[in-house]
């Protein structure tokens, strides 16, 4: 999880990245 926390952290800063949207996706499952 820790990797994957600081993978949206560092797509954060394009709230409409799709990278970061699938970042969220993928940490989400």
């Amino acid at each position: 999880m820790d990797k994957c926390s600081e993978k949206v952290r560092e797509e954060a800063f394009d709230l409409n990245n799709e990278d970061y949207l699938n970042a969220v996706r993928w940490c989400t499952q």
